[in-house]
């Protein structure tokens, strides 16, 4: 209840009180304040010696003043020539750049990549894997597999042991409450 009240309090008159402290700070701009260490160092330099060297940065040079009066500045667009360099027109910018020919816009993972890198794999390899092993454990061991995919023995271990077939379990959409089938309920309540 107390914020209610304070904010009001706070949002009251607001805008007559920033005129009020524009106005009255607007003739002289205020400094922004210093940290302790720069003052202490500002004094210490006051005091021990440097007066002339603060007063000459303090003191406004006329000589400085003029020349920078007479410097006038007119940009424009150039292309590198004044530079030196050629810039070379065939390079597109990056809004220019052709986008990807690849547009799915679904949102769903590429289970069949072109390209794959080494120490990795696919899906589709993962089920390869899998099958060889299951027809003939001795023949497919997991060192000859993991040489011919170009993976880590222990990846290659991970992937037989853990690695699944994918499972689509079939539900009613019009039931409320959708079971878990029974080879699951058993999986769940082993763990």
């Amino acid at each position: 209840m107390g914020n209610v009240f304070r904010r009001g309090w706070r949002n009251f008159n607001v805008e007559n009180r920033a005129h009020k402290f524009i106005e009255k700070h607007s003739d002289k701009p205020l400094a922004p304040p210093k940290y302790p260490e720069s003052q202490k160092m500002v004094q210490h330099v006051e005091e021990k010696g440097f007066p002339k060297a603060m007063q000459e940065h303090l003191q406004k040079n006329a000589q400085l003043l003029d020349r920078l009066k007479d410097v006038k500045v007119d940009s424009t667009d150039v292309e590198g020539k004044s530079l030196g360099i050629e810039i070379d027109k065939d390079i597109p910018s990056e809004a220019e750049r052709s986008l990807p020919l690849s547009r799915s816009g679904d949102g769903s993972p590429d289970l069949f990549p072109d390209e794959v890198p080494a120490g990795r794999i696919s899906v589709q390899k993962a089920m390869e894997l899998l099958a060889k092993h299951k027809q003939d454990k001795e023949k497919w061991t997991a060192e000859r597999l993991a040489q011919d995919c170009k993976l880590d023995l222990t990846d290659t271990e991970n992937i037989l042991d853990n690695f699944q077939a994918f499972k689509i379990i079939p539900q009613n959409p019009n039931d409320p409450n959708p079971k878990l089938p029974i080879y699951e309920k058993r999986q769940l309540s082993a763990d």
